[in-house]
């Protein structure tokens, strides 16, 4: 039955280096036929450069600024785009744009499965009952899901959504790209821990830099290197112009996707203070590099990634004290640790690779085909909630 399924239909915000990867891997390894509704593709959340050698067709949705027109143009467009790519599944990422509303009202008269990719936690947002009431009716038109992984599934399954239609992993990079870096980059740092997220204020960094100033106080002798941008730059410039460590804390510009991947080589630990994150994909490309990770414990990835000085570190993101300690500890590593932590490291991200994703994909498109969910309460719903939006 698997072997008849061809064409496949995504939808995301945007398309960035990740989904290139996926999307590109499922095409080359399943022979799929890969179409990709980009829901904004202007959207500036994440500086990401614009893809190239796709080997999958791309829509962009065009965003009419008239409201009035907005309705029926979104319609036209969405039902133009089934017609062409003609998709025998339909992968949705979550249940709260409006596109992800009206494609759940057009698969149930169009009898197309859909499958759920999600990386949600039930921690992530303080949860309101009757907005959790709409999920759980919504995932009634849902036939499998694929999840990023444990606190995913287990809020998916808090929403009534049954474990043995849940799949994994959904959040995967490209191993192999961050594990071999292109040796004419040029790293002009040495000895430091690494950090690489947007600036804004849930990735912490005021006590991230805190807890380095702590370890530095403890004569701690690495650096921190910090990668990104976002509205809080000004704010994380000043805290580290103000330290009295401020000559060893480095601050640099989001770099491409190209250039990362000898930062993670170089760094002694990569570390995410994040007070909030469902998941955290650095940490993935960090250790698909080798390098052994520093991760707040509200991370999603720590549960599924983190085994505590194994493949790394785990701390309380409240706890600047906490972090300076797990920094000293990372420092004194000697070579024999490092290299037995390297080895649990690749044995850990051969669970999480392209391949694993495929094969998730693989599971959630034979459960949907042989157990379709459908509901017209759900699609009606789903519906309203898409014409609210308009």
């Amino acid at each position: 039955m698997l072997n008849k399924v061809k064409n496949l239909l995504f939808i995301v915000e945007k398309i960035g280096p990740y989904h290139n990867s996926r999307f590109n891997y499922l095409s080359k390894f399943k022979k799929f036929k890969i179409s990709v509704i980009e829901t904004n593709s202007e959207s500036r959340t994440y500086l990401w450069e614009e893809v190239k050698n796709t080997n999958y067709t791309i829509y962009k949705l065009k965003n009419n600024q008239k409201r009035y027109k907005k309705f029926a143009d979104i319609n036209h467009q969405i039902i133009g785009i089934l017609s062409e790519s003609n998709p025998e599944l339909i992968f949705i990422t979550g249940w709260y744009e409006k596109t992800h509303h009206f494609l759940i009202y057009k698969s149930y008269f169009k009898k197309i499965p859909i499958i759920i990719l999600s990386d949600s936690r039930y921690r992530d947002d303080k949860r309101i009952f009757f907005k959790e009431t709409i999920k759980r009716i919504l995932l009634k038109s849902f036939s499998s899901a694929i999840v990023a992984g444990r606190e995913s599934a287990d809020y998916l399954m808090k929403l009534n959504f049954k474990e043995c239609d849940i799949f994994r992993p959904y959040n995967v990079v490209d191993n192999n790209y961050f594990l071999n870096p292109y040796v004419n980059n040029k790293n002009i740092y040495s000895n430091y821990f690494l950090c690489i997220a947007r600036f804004i204020k849930v990735k912490n960094y005021q006590k991230l830099i805190k807890g380095f100033e702590i370890y530095k106080n403890k004569r701690g002798v690495l650096n921190l290197l910090i990668i990104g941008s976002g509205p809080e730059e000004k704010l994380i410039k000043e805290i580290k112009n103000k330290s009295k460590f401020s000559n060893s804390i480095f601050l640099e510009s989001w770099k491409k996707t190209s250039l990362l991947p000898q930062y993670y080589k170089e760094a002694k630990a990569t570390v995410l203070a994040s007070t909030k994150e469902t998941w955290g994909l650095v940490i993935n490309e960090s250790m698909a590099a080798g390098t052994p990770c520093i991760v707040s414990k509200n991370c999603g990835c720590y549960l599924d990634l983190i085994e505590e000085e194994e493949t790394g570190w785990g701390f309380d993101p409240n706890n600047e004290i906490e972090l300076s300690n797990v920094f000293l500890k990372v420092e004194k590593i000697n070579q024999k640790e490092l290299n037995k932590m390297k080895n649990n490291i690749k044995s850990k991200m051969n669970n999480f690779n392209l391949d694993n994703f495929r094969q998730a994909v693989d599971e959630a498109i034979e459960n949907s085909l042989k157990n379709r969910k459908a509901s017209f309460i759900s699609s009606i719903l789903a519906y309203i909630l898409y014409a609210l939006k308009n």
